[in-house]
């Protein structure tokens, strides 16, 4: 397993274990949803961000009036932060296929990679 996206500069290839060790310690747990789950829902509280294993995402703004404006698409390999203000999304996250994601806190990955500032 090659290094993940956000691990740029990282010379040497990681082994499975060694990938798998970093993410944990990068406070990152798997998570899976169907196609059709909102992740994350505008308005609600969210101090996550993702990174895309495999499947695809749409990231989107509700509009008054009930319209939707479509910001972006989330692929493999991308890292998704969703927008926030006062600790409540500005934005939706929906699965638009069974969607696999590696899943933690911004505060506890902040804090790690800060600790870790030689895989940035």
């Amino acid at each position: 397993m090659t290094p993940h996206p956000f691990l740029r500069g990282n010379e040497k290839r990681l082994s499975y274990e060694d990938d798998t060790a970093l993410i944990k310690r990068l406070g990152f747990t798997p998570k899976r949803y169907l196609a059709e789950t909102v992740i994350v829902n505008q308005g609600e509280d969210c101090d996550r961000m993702f990174i895309v294993e495999s499947g695809w995402g749409c990231i989107s703004h509700e509009l008054a009036g009930g319209q939707r404006q479509i910001l972006d698409f989330a692929l493999k390999g991308d890292i998704v932060l969703p927008q926030s203000y006062s600790g409540r999304a500005l934005e939706t996250f929906v699965a638009q296929t069974e969607i696999s994601v590696l899943v933690a806190s911004t505060k506890t990955f902040a804090v790690a990679a800060m600790q870790s500032p030689h895989l940035f």
